[in-house]
């Protein structure tokens, strides 16, 4: 099998598409056999792991995802290790994790809005639901006790959704860039009297931590998971969340200077994606925000080349934990690989070996088995074997800043 048959079968599209833009790409950089050169890397990085999980790479499915399952439960244990923590159950605790990812990625100041205006938003129109539930009877007492950040980012899990875009979001629409300042990303550990109402955002998401990009916050709602896998997810979701508020923050910076800044702002924020334009005839690289895969596994863009923002985060936060001990490194520039293995009827089925989708895998009480960030991380792969790294980088903001 060749090449573009190879990849477009790992990729779940047609391999005219993936030898069309190769065509398209090739001609553009003047890079001759760049597939190529990807499928032997693909081939070469699966030996590898294969060999350190001790299986054969003709080991059944079931094997290749136990042993994997099994490698992230050990990990788990050489970062808690790494951090200075047996478990991870308090506010203590969490801080410890927060403090350790952002001392590894020692993420850069960006342009955030200003804390004035967050208070400003939340007095126009209050949260009454976050407010009730802390125990205050109005947005002024609130506000007395308690962190802005903390508020705003409460809300994300303690106010209705249809309240938040369709009201107080709206408020949005009023921003200017002077609104906005440089400073440090913030870390905010929730006091554990927030973590009742958060229950069903946790249960939704299935983890516990999230970000408000426009504040430049990241934050955890601290609580106490027992679940193998779970601990890996959150903790490389903590460095994946820094460097994509970093991303969003540079293109905020960016489009200071816009007269078209508001309506762009929000249109970044939403992660709005253009419907997609396929022309198989003309060939062309898309960009989208988001992973579409979780919306609607049939979604056409996803199996038409296109590159995804959200999977350099992650390539970025493999590899940084890959980093903090000698054991991690298998994890190395893994995020874009996987193989086929059979199952037990003798079916072809896809194994990945990025840490989020094995993370996720062993995390999960149904079984259910995840490789679409390894998917995504493919193709991202292929086009730097064009372009280069820096360039899909950019390439992502400029299509956001369209």
């Amino acid at each position: 099998m060749e090449a573009f048959e190879s990849l477009a079968q790992l990729l779940r599209t047609d391999k005219d598409i993936i030898r069309a833009i190769d065509a398209v790409s090739s001609q553009e950089t003047g890079t001759q056999g760049s597939l190529e050169s990807v499928e032997q890397e693909r081939r070469a990085s699966v030996g590898a792991v294969c060999e350190a999980l001790g299986i054969a790479d003709s080991a059944p499915a079931q094997q290749a995802w136990m042993r994997l399952e099994q490698k992230i439960a050990q990990d788990e244990d050489k970062l808690k290790s790494a951090i200075g923590v047996s478990e991870i159950k308090n506010e203590a605790d969490w801080r410890r994790v927060l403090d350790f990812a952002y001392q590894n990625v020692q993420p850069a100041s960006g342009w955030f809005l200003k804390k004035e205006k967050a208070r400003q938003f939340l007095e126009a129109i209050p949260p009454e639901h976050v407010i009730q539930f802390l125990g205050y009877r109005n947005i002024q007492e609130c506000l007395a006790r308690e962190d802005v950040s903390d508020v705003f980012a409460s809300m994300r899990f303690g106010e209705d959704a249809q309240w938040l875009n369709g009201v107080f979001f709206k408020q949005y629409e009023s921003l200017v860039p002077d609104d906005f300042e440089q400073r440090a990303i913030e870390l905010r550990v929730l006091p554990e009297r927030y973590a009742p109402l958060a229950r069903h955002f946790i249960e939704k998401k299935y983890h516990n931590l999230s970000h408000l990009k426009e504040l430049g916050v990241l934050f955890v709602i601290p609580v106490h998971w027992q679940q193998a896998g779970q601990f890996m997810k959150v903790f490389t979701l903590s460095f994946h969340y820094l460097y994509e508020i970093q991303f969003y923050a540079d293109i905020t910076k960016r489009l200071r200077t816009e007269q078209t800044f508001t309506p762009r702002f929000i249109a970044m924020l939403r992660g709005d994606t253009p419907e997609p334009v396929v022309d198989l005839a003309h060939p062309h690289w898309l960009m989208t925000q988001r992973y579409l895969e979780k919306e609607d596994q049939y979604e056409i863009e996803l199996a038409i080349p296109h590159v995804n923002p959200e999977s350099i985060h992650w390539a970025k936060a493999q590899d940084a934990m890959a980093a903090i001990a000698p054991e991690l490194q298998f994890w190395k520039g893994k995020d874009w690989v996987g193989a086929f293995f059979k199952d037990d009827v003798g079916e072809q089925v896809l194994v990945s070996f990025n840490v989020v989708d094995a993370a996720m895998s062993l995390a999960d009480a149904a079984d259910k088995k995840y490789t679409y960030h390894q998917r995504e991380a493919m193709w991202n792969r292929i086009y730097t074997g064009y372009f280069g790294a820096e360039r899909l980088e950019e390439f992502c903001k400029q299509r956001i800043l369209e």
